[in-house]
């Protein structure tokens, strides 16, 4: 069962709004430029770290739209772009998907029918989860036809209108260039296990003697989706449950002698 977001009503209205029904001459705000790619990039940039770093993983993104069709057809697409995929409907499921699937990129809709719309779920991603970037996607020409809006969309979130994708590359380069504006992220030391920030937070807080089922309601997703949490996490660092160790342990012992990087 998802997790029921909630979210401060003080950042953001929860209210989707009307969509726009005015005539094509109807002026609207211009709509937030995706940044765009560098020409010559910067000598000392590491870069982001992201999955496409690691051998054997491919890069997530979670696609969060109520459109149905339109939800398969980017799934597909971006799958075919070599992401692994995620589609869920509204912002109520998402606290269950970040956590679980762990995205580096979410590809979100403004406009999310009842409960919390985008906007909202762009808040909560940006408060717990500020690594990962955001590229919306959306029939809006600019955020303030969904809701009112308390303060700017950060710059490092992309943004493209959905008509405007006349052709995938479109949408290629938009998901590519977001991901690019995400602060640079140091390489791992070779030899070294390494784990994603959602993991290494969820590490961090069975190192401080929480139970999972205090950590599930910290993380705000359910028990379920951090126990699968905690397999990939283990998985990722060599560690099991045998006759002779406990794989809690054995990773509490790894992140206690800083034998653990983050990518």
């Amino acid at each position: 069962m998802a997790v029921v977001l909630h979210f401060d009503d003080a950042q953001c209205s929860t209210s989707a709004g009307p969509k726009c029904s005015g005539s094509p001459h109807t002026q609207v705000p211009q709509p937030v430029n995706i940044r765009p790619f560098a020409a010559v990039p910067d000598p000392g940039y590491v870069g982001t770290m992201t999955a496409r770093d690691v051998p054997g993983e491919s890069r997530r993104a979670l696609i969060v739209d109520d459109e149905a069709v339109f939800r398969t057809l980017i799934s597909a697409a971006v799958s075919d772009f070599g992401f692994d995929t995620m589609a869920i409907a509204t912002a109520n499921e998402a606290s269950d998907a970040l956590e679980e699937f762990d995205p580096d990129v979410v590809l979100l809709d403004l406009a999310l029918g009842e409960g919390p719309n985008g906007l909202d779920l762009l808040n909560y991603i940006e408060a717990h989860y500020g690594w990962i970037a955001v590229l919306i996607l959306t029939s809006y020409r600019s955020p303030d036809l969904v809701a009112k809006l308390d303060r700017p969309v950060s710059s490092k979130v992309g943004y493209v209108v959905k008509s405007d994708i006349v052709e995938l590359t479109v949408l290629q380069d938009a998901i590519e260039q977001t991901l690019d504006s995400q602060p640079p992220r140091r390489l791992p030391q070779p030899g070294v296990p390494t784990i994603t920030r959602s993991q290494a937070e969820v590490l961090r807080l069975m190192a401080d003697g929480l139970s999972n089922a205090a950590i599930a309601e910290q993380r705000g997703c359910s028990v379920r989706a951090l126990e699968r949490v905690n397999a990939r996490l283990y998985a990722a660092l060599g560690v099991k449950d045998d006759a002779d160790a406990n794989a809690r342990v054995q990773a509490v012992g790894m992140y206690r002698d800083g034998r653990v990087d983050v990518r």
